[in-house]
Order: C-alpha cells, then sequence, then structure tokens
C-alpha cells in the first residue's frame, strides 16, 4: 500500500492530541510531502517507504523549535506508529486516509 495522499492524523501529546494533516506525492523515485500542524505548513524531509514501513521527518518552530520523527505501518487507510519530537519520548501516532 502507498503512502501517496492526504492523511489526518492524531500525536498523543503528554500535552493533549494534536492533530497534524498530511500530504505525500510521487517524486520520482521517492516521495515527498508536506504537514499541516499549528497554522503552519511545512515540508516533509526524509520521506521513505519500504514496504508498509514509512518514515519522516518534519521541522517545527510552534510551540517550540524541533524536529518531529515519524515511524509508522501502512495498514490499508490506516496509519500506526510513532512521533517523536526532539528529545521528548516518542508517542502515539495514528492516521486514517482523507
Amino acid at each position: 500500500m502507498s503512502l501517496e495522499g492526504t492523511w489526518n492524523s492524531q500525536i498523543a501529546s503528554p500535552m493533549g492530541a494534536i492533530e497534524p494533516a498530511f500530504t505525500f506525492t510521487a517524486a520520482g523515485d521517492g516521495l515527498d510531502g508536506v504537514g499541516t500542524m499549528n497554522g503552519e505548513t511545512l515540508p516533509l524531509v526524509h520521506v521513505e517507504q519500504t514496504g508498509d514501513a514509512a518514515s519522516w521527518r518534519m521541522r517545527v518552530s510552534n510551540p517550540i523549535p524541533m524536529t518531529i520523527k515519524f515511524e509508522v505501518v501502512i495498514d490499508g487507510n490506516t496509519l500506526a506508529g510513532t512521533a517523536k519530537p526532539g528529545l521528548m519520548p516518542a508517542a502515539k501516532f495514528t492516521a486514517t486516509r482523507a
């Protein structure tokens, strides 16, 4: 299953649920993407998919500057995995295809 498309997600953070949206598109031999979170639309970097596993990173500036690393498993129209913000512990990440 491909990561391509738009996904509505939820990160279970200690500060409460965060609900970013992600859009992935084919780019040459790989994928590009953008994420929208806290009013910012940001490019995703290191977008990789191998089989049903995928990962990417997003640099945010709000509420504090950090890079969030996402690691997920694709299961049809759902994603499940983790979002690891900077030096903080990984949080549960889920998403559904929009």
